[in-house]
């Protein structure tokens, strides 16, 4: 008997970090000014973690700690964009897929 697919049957497209930053420099490649994310102010926890909203959607930045050093999460909704250890670049993620969108 077959059974439909599910999310654990799909593959992993992007497995390390090189493909994941050519895979963001060609989202935005054909970037057009003036559809932007409005960010709001930084949630800090004590710990040191804490996240971003982009106002006004599900976008989201995260910082957790990760072996010794701090990475910050792009999302959306509930789907992982991308990550990496400088703000700006998760931002990018975020922008990125914002200026994919219809």
């Amino acid at each position: 008997m077959t059974h439909p697919s599910s999310y654990f049957d799909r593959q992993q497209n992007i497995k390390t970090h090189e493909q994941m930053m050519e895979a963001l420099k060609a989202r935005t490649r054909n970037a057009t000014a003036g559809k932007t994310l409005d960010w709001a102010e930084p949630v800090r926890n004590p710990s040191g973690s804490g996240h971003q909203l982009a106002r006004g959607t599900l976008y989201v930045i995260r910082k957790a700690q990760s072996k010794d050093q701090w990475l910050y999460w792009a999302w959306h909704d509930k789907k992982l964009l991308g990550y990496s250890h400088d703000i700006e670049i998760a931002r990018a993620h975020c922008q990125a897929h914002f200026m994919g969108k219809p």
